[in-house]
């Protein structure tokens, strides 16, 4: 017996020494898993035990790992703890070379590895209205204050291979300006479709990075109900809540301050049903909620951009199938919130299309012809302290701020600033604003 507890004690004193020679490591852009074992002189796939990572091909920025057989020092140096800041810098996985002669090797892409999975409080979180303009520069900053504005909302689109400095301008840009910053980050549609699960992985690894960056709050897509905005002939919702399942889980790891918001499909009545070519948005939200997006966002991604009639309307309008919720802001938040009635919504893009001071508008927007630039601004005013009251929404990013493009997608019919530099719906906004 006296031999037996001998045997026990020993034991648990070497599971103690074992357990006190670990240390941890913050993974930096430009790693690969056989770089990191180089350096603490172990092996990559001793790394992946050690932290139940599911396969040493993928590392993920951000990640902490845990290095066995290490013992922690006892005043860790910044390279290896600090956050990353700067664009993935090439490097190859040469396990076996000396830590200088693999901290100059050239590599064709970064590895990530996915962290575990992160779900969504399903407690609906208390409300507060916060309104915004998405901008395509930040030339008008005091408008937009004019506005009661304090968020800017920007679109990213990322390709494989581009590192985070595509995102870095809008949030310097933002903070500059005393803005929170919204960054709407798009994926490649053709890049995905060729092959989806690596591709989502890269994806998750970008937001990772960029949400390191501390912005405000990260859309994951958008337009996602339409073969424009996802894949040829593969619009999925569950496919799309895969993705938005893995970036979830990468952005909250990177940075849990980060607001994710689902990816808002485009309001049409084009579809019977879903199809492979496209989806009516209310059918594609329904698919999204039975795929358990709202385990994966902390706020419902909406857009309305179809309105051709005040906010408080919800029937009349002249275009084929004048029920569709599309058509109208109120049935249109009711329709999103009756699919998701435990989450906020964020209004992502809300914007009212008017020709005035500009060419007459192409024909499949021929809709709004008749909406002048005061209408513009009294609806947006009237749907934003709508909202305000409504109790559901959190987020309102008026579509746009200051676009000049206008051809066969008119945007700067939607532009609050006009060519001359004013702004109507500022002042209407601000009133609506200090309406109590």
């Amino acid at each position: 017996m006296r031999r037996l507890l001998l045997v026990i004690v020993v034991l648990l004193l070497v599971s103690t020494a074992v357990l006190a020679q670990e240390t941890t490591y913050v993974v930096q852009p430009g790693d690969t898993l056989g770089r990191i074992a180089t350096r603490f002189g172990v092996t990559a796939n001793a790394i992946a035990t050690a932290n139940n990572l599911p396969t040493v091909d993928l590392i993920y920025v951000g990640q902490i790992l845990v290095i066995p057989g290490v013992e922690p020092t006892p005043a860790p140096t910044r390279a290896a703890t600090v956050a990353p800041t700067s664009t993935p810098a090439p490097a190859v996985d040469t396990a076996g070379e000396s830590p200088e002669s693999t901290a100059e090797a050239p590599e064709a892409t970064p590895e990530v590895v996915i962290p575990p999975e992160v779900t969504a409080d399903p407690a609906m979180p208390q409300i507060n209205f916060q309104l915004g303009g998405e901008v395509l520069s930040f030339a008008y900053p005091e408008l937009m204050r004019r506005a009661s504005m304090t968020w800017a909302s920007s679109a990213v689109h990322w390709t494989q291979g581009a590192g985070m400095e595509i995102a870095q301008g809008a949030i310097d840009a933002a903070r500059a300006n005393d803005f929170r910053i919204l960054l709407t980050v798009q994926g490649d549609p053709t890049e995905w479709a060729a092959d989806p699960a690596a591709y989502n992985a890269a994806f998750a690894g970008f937001l990772a990075q960029v949400a390191a960056l501390s912005p405000d709050a990260i859309q994951v897509w958008n337009n996602q109900n339409m073969e424009s905005g996802w894949a040829d002939d593969r619009v999925s919702a569950a496919a799309y809540t895969d993705l938005l399942r893995l970036a979830y889980s990468a952005i909250k790891t990177a940075n849990p301050a980060v607001t994710v918001i689902s990816g808002a499909p485009v309001p049409t009545p084009l579809f019977a049903s879903c199809l492979p070519s496209g989806c009516e948005d209310g059918a594609y939200m329904r698919q999204m909620a039975d795929a358990g997006a709202a385990n994966y966002a902390d706020c419902i991604g909406v857009q309305y951009t179809q309105g051709a009639l005040a906010p408080y309307v919800s029937t009349g309008d002249r275009r084929s199938l004048p029920d569709h919720h599309s058509y109208y802001f109120t049935p249109l938040l009711d329709t999103v919130a009756g699919i998701f009635p435990d989450k906020p919504l964020c209004i992502t893009r809300i914007g009212y299309l008017t020709s005035a001071g500009l060419p007459a508008l192409p024909t499949a927007y021929e809709w709004a012809t008749n909406t002048s630039l005061s209408e513009q601004a009294e609806w947006l005013a009237q749907a934003a302290l709508q909202a305000r009251n409504d109790g559901r929404v959190q987020l309102f990013i008026v579509w746009n701020v200051d676009s000049t493009v206008y051809g066969d997608n008119p945007e700067a019919g939607y532009a609050i600033v006009r060519s001359d530099g004013e702004c109507i719906a500022c002042i209407a906004l601000n009133a609506a604003m200090r309406t109590q």
